[in-house]
């Protein structure tokens, strides 16, 4: 009996034993399944975060161009604005020169017409002045007549 009961316990315990095994294995599986999973989704993470660290480069590159071509567009920019600076000096300036011609001109206008006005007087008074050269002349011519006729009647 005692043999036997060994034998009966010895059995229990290789089938609890072989029980325990059998759930050791089942959850060695599901531990391998569940690593091999974690291990999956590890992989995975690390394949995202390449993809975001090369598009985190390819748009740091991105921006540093595009901040290059704004800083290239600010300094055209400045360039342009001294360039409207510049034609807007001269145009002043085009503009001052021709208001000062144009003033010249008619300053020059004013000495023009004073001039022809002087001329014109100067002209009446050279009439007048022959006029009365040639009333002189007459009056003398009269009067050495007169004389004439005077000393020839004394004469006589």
């Amino acid at each position: 009996v005692s043999t036997q009961s060994t034998g009966e316990n010895l059995r229990r315990e290789l089938e609890s034993e072989t029980s325990k095994a059998f759930e050791a294995d089942q959850q060695k599986k599901k531990l391998q399944t569940d690593l091999t999973t974690l291990q999956n989704e590890l992989e995975n993470e690390k394949k995202k975060k390449d993809k975001l660290q090369k598009a985190y480069k390819k748009i740091t590159k991105d921006t540093e161009a595009a901040n290059a071509k704004v800083l290239e567009a600010e300094k055209g920019k400045v360039v342009l604005q001294n360039q409207i600076k510049q034609a807007e000096d001269e145009a002043k300036r085009a503009k001052d020169e021709a208001s000062k011609l144009k003033t010249d001109r008619l300053t020059m206008q004013r000495q023009v017409d004073d001039a022809n006005d002087r001329s014109r007087q100067l002209e009446d008074e050279i009439a007048k002045l022959k006029d009365d050269v040639e009333q002189i002349t007459k009056d003398k011519n009269n009067l050495e007549a007169k004389l004439k006729k005077l000393k020839k009647n004394m004469d006589i």
